[in-house]
């Protein structure tokens, strides 16, 4: 598990390989954190945090060297309303380290996240979508995009 924040929050990670990534390794972590209605607007630095534990953790070849990292934060909110332009934007682009953030609401009735392709890192958009639809409906979340 992760330290996000000031709290360890279960942590998840995968490994894919597509020939049509251009031969590339995709490490995805999924890291599940739990935010009070105080802290909601600490999300987008709690999800770059997260990012930079990807990068530290992904392990094998360097970064960029047919190989890269995704953190994908689930944030688990009182309502979704609040970060959900945030979640559906693209953000900020690292090299060769992705983050793909979920915003859920804490009641599994609400869910946000990126639809539409960023510019950079376009090859990996549908996996993402699909592995974040996929968590979604595994959890029994009412909307998976």
């Amino acid at each position: 598990d992760a330290v996000i924040g000031e709290d360890r929050c279960p942590t998840f990670q995968r490994s894919d390989f597509r020939w049509r990534w251009a031969a590339t390794n995709l490490h995805t972590f999924v890291f599940v954190i739990q935010l009070s209605a105080a802290i909601d607007r600490s999300a987008p630095a709690l999800a770059e945090q997260a990012r930079q534990w990807a990068r530290r953790n992904k392990g094998g070849m360097p970064h960029g060297v047919q190989t890269g990292s995704v953190a994908m934060p689930i944030l688990i909110v009182p309502g979704v309303r609040e970060l959900r332009a945030w979640a559906e934007a693209p953000q900020r682009l690292r090299f060769a380290s992705g983050l793909f953030p979920i915003v859920v609401s804490s009641d599994g009735r609400e869910a946000a996240y990126r639809t539409r392709q960023q510019k950079v890192g376009v090859m990996y958009e549908s996996f993402l979508r699909n592995v974040a639809r996929g968590l979604l409906l595994d959890a029994g979340v009412g909307m998976a995009a």
